[in-house]
């Protein structure tokens, strides 16, 4: 007896592969959008650096590690991390800083400067890390693959 068929559009990597286009598109719609309220006038500078740092997370496409990683897997969430601190957090950080600077006595700005990329240097440096050790542990394991083994003394005598 043959098993039921199922539809093509109700198999799970379609329905995941169609949830992703998605939100892939409503994501850049978001990002098209927020870039349009950062160039609206009469903002405050910190205003405008909101909608830029949204807009820069929505356009941003994260690494997605797949079922068995490699360590340049390590490396693209690595490379993610490092640009949401540097390209959307740290300047909105910064920009926050600033308004606070003119409108507070006794602000240091130095301290709202690569507030998230200061923050997170260990994170990124364990990452790195984690990619080559399983790179290492790849290649014993294939080294050790290789290796002749001795072939098991089934005979009784010492």
């Amino acid at each position: 007896m043959n098993a039921p068929s199922v539809a093509p559009e109700d198999r799970p990597e379609v329905k995941r592969a169609s949830a992703l286009m998605r939100f892939t598109a409503m994501r850049l719609a978001a990002a098209s959008t927020l870039e349009a309220a950062a160039r609206l006038a009469g903002l405050p500078e910190h205003h405008h650096a909101q909608a830029k740092a949204a807009a820069g997370l929505c356009k941003l496409r994260l690494h997605t590690a797949p079922l068995e990683p490699d360590p340049e897997d390590a490396t693209g969430i690595h490379n993610d991390l490092e640009a949401v601190a540097r390209t959307i957090v740290d300047p909105l950080v910064r920009a926050i800083g600033a308004h606070a600077a003119a409108n507070f006595h006794g602000i240091d700005t130095s301290l709202f400067e690569r507030a998230l990329s200061n923050a997170i240097e260990d994170a990124l440096a364990n990452l790195i890390e984690a990619g080559r050790r399983l790179d290492e542990d790849r290649r014993e394991a294939a080294f050790e693959s290789r290796r002749p083994r001795r072939a098991p003394n089934w005979s009784r005598e010492p």
